[in-house]
């Protein structure tokens, strides 16, 4: 017999989509600088992203529902389906 899976759901009965994550990271931008029509670059840009955590309050994990709402792990309602 399989075993059965679940649907997570708020408690005010929105569907859970996802965890809640952190991305730290690092963006640089590029300026430019105007000569008569033409534009020349000044400075690159670049992006950096660390690795996502999920994130955890009162050492539990929370969880995103489908309207964007953060919730603990605690206070979902777990379904059969």
């Amino acid at each position: 017999m399989a075993n059965p899976r679940y649907r997570a759901f708020a408690p005010n009965g929105h569907r859970i989509t996802g965890t809640l994550e952190r991305q730290d990271g690092e963006c640089r931008l590029s300026f430019f600088e105007k000569h008569g029509e033409h534009y020349a670059q000044l400075s690159s840009d670049s992006t950096e992203w660390d690795d996502a955590k999920q994130v955890e309050e009162n050492g539990q994990p929370m969880f995103l529902d489908d309207e964007g709402t953060a919730w603990p792990k605690s206070v979902l309602v777990f379904e059969p389906y």
